[in-house]
């Protein structure tokens, strides 16, 4: 399994931080120290990279769209127009919609291949034509005057003989071809050269993200950089990010949240086949629980299916918001596991699960963790700054034999800027997490691992 190696410097609070990713890794720190900031963008990044040429394509179909949804609005007026004005004229022209329809069905298309930029590029041609023929029965009955100068205008049309309505229409189609031909040229260099300044600005575009790129950010795959120079490459072996700031995700109402959207699709999806390791994992999480989320149908108008909490014994049945939190932290495991999304190709990225967990729950919480990281390869990142949850990883990682695979680091102020940290290694020690925090080293010691298994 690949190890990783995240670098980020002098971007908000972070002043510096160095963290290998090969198992789970701990991020530990007060407040306000960057920890959510540097998941934030490690997330971009894994994500960012494998979705790069779904992003382009994104884009690409979006600026074809823009322009056929002009000429669909100027299609509407020209209907209203030979309606109002020439009913005895025979059908008014038809509507360029159901080629725009067809146009969408490339929308959410991971990979166009060249098959698909043909068909993209016929139903280009195909529109048009049909609106150039529109545009020049319009232009030959209005001759003139400001109706026709507005039209041309908002087409971008420069009218140099007002007379030739054909060589002003051969012009206009001329011109958007090029404009057409333009834009799958750069799709398609965008997809050999795969620009970091492009990559980055994908991610603002499709992430929602408002800050600007940070400078100096790095993630190596075994040894091997993601950013090199002007260029961005593939991760050969990460093929998402799941990032969990908040188990909240999980309500049935939808919100306005990058993360939370990524998470509510992957958790709604349908379960995939699970082996042996995998199902004993599974039926850790429904014993603690007492129960599993399943996926019910509804007779809303709005959803056809929601997240429900069902008990072992059937006589609780309850929609998901209404769990306590602390369900909600099991239960995202529950979905994401079942689903096919916990392995090793998943970094799964948590921030503060701990904060809606009983003291019980913790070391369960830290269990199951460990057991994925150990079992199926799942790397973790996960950020705290609760000394239960740190010290019941360290425990349980040293008795499953995973504290090679795991890595603590604690956020320090600097000396001179109380306002920016920097990320040390602890390795495998996590004494100086609880110096940091305050309380007495000998509470290490009261987290056993007994009952565990």
């Amino acid at each position: 399994m690949s190890t990783y190696r995240y670098i980020l410097s002098d971007y908000h609070a972070v002043k510096s931080a160095d963290i290998i990713i090969d198992g789970i890794t701990v991020l530990a720190g007060e407040n306000g120290c960057g920890k959510s900031t540097l998941s934030r963008w490690l997330y971009y990044m894994v994500n960012g990279s494998k979705r790069f040429e779904q992003f382009m394509y994104r884009e690409y179909i979006r600026a074809i769209e823009e322009q056929a949804s002009r000429w669909e609005f100027v299609s509407r007026d020209f209907r209203r127009f030979s309606m109002s004005h020439d009913s005895s004229d025979g059908t008014p022209p038809g509507s360029l919609l159901p080629l725009r329809q067809s146009l969408r069905q490339f929308k959410n298309v991971n990979n166009i291949d060249e098959q698909c930029l043909e068909k993209i590029e016929q139903i280009y041609v195909q529109m048009l034509h049909s609106f150039g023929e529109q545009l020049a029965l319009y232009l030959g009955k209005i001759k003139e005057g400001p109706r026709r100068e507005r039209i041309l205008s908002y087409l971008k049309v420069n009218e140099d003989n007002t007379e030739n309505v054909q060589q002003i229409v051969e012009s206009f189609m001329e011109k958007n071809m090029r404009l057409f031909n333009r834009i799958t040229s750069t799709l398609q260099l965008g997809l050999e050269n795969r620009v970091s300044s492009k990559f980055f600005e994908t991610i603002r575009d499709n992430f929602d993200e408002t800050d600007e790129a940070p400078n100096n950010i790095q993630l190596y795959e075994d040894n091997v950089e993601l950013i090199n120079g002007e260029h961005v490459s593939a991760l050969f072996n990460l093929q998402r990010a799941v990032y969990v700031d908040t188990p909240m995700a999980l309500m049935n109402d939808f919100a306005d949240n990058v993360f939370w959207d990524e998470l509510r699709n992957l958790v709604l999806d349908k379960k995939a086949e699970l082996e042996y390791k995998e199902k004993k994992i599974l039926h850790r999480i429904k014993r603690i629980i007492h129960g599993e989320v399943r996926l019910v149908e509804t007779d809303s108008p709005f959803s056809e299916e929601e997240l429900r909490y069902i008990s072992s014994d059937n006589k609780v049945n309850i929609e998901i918001e209404k769990t306590a939190t602390g369900f909600k932290t099991f239960t995202y495991l529950q979905r994401l596991l079942e689903n096919g999304y916990l392995n090793s190709e998943t970094l799964l990225l948590i921030d503060e699960p701990e904060a809606h967990l009983h003291p019980q729950w913790i070391v369960e919480y830290a269990n199951l963790l460990v057991l994925l990281s150990k079992e199926l390869g799942l790397k973790i990142v996960l950020a705290s700054h609760n000394p239960d949850m740190v010290a019941a990883i360290r425990a349980i990682a040293e008795h499953e034999e995973m504290l090679k695979k795991t890595h603590f680091y604690i956020a320090n102020s600097t000396e001179d800027d109380s306002y920016h940290y920097v990320y040390k290694d602890l390795g495998g020690e996590i004494g100086e997490i609880f110096t940091s925090f305050n309380i007495a080293l000998s509470r290490i010691q009261s987290y056993g691992t007994s009952g565990l298994q």
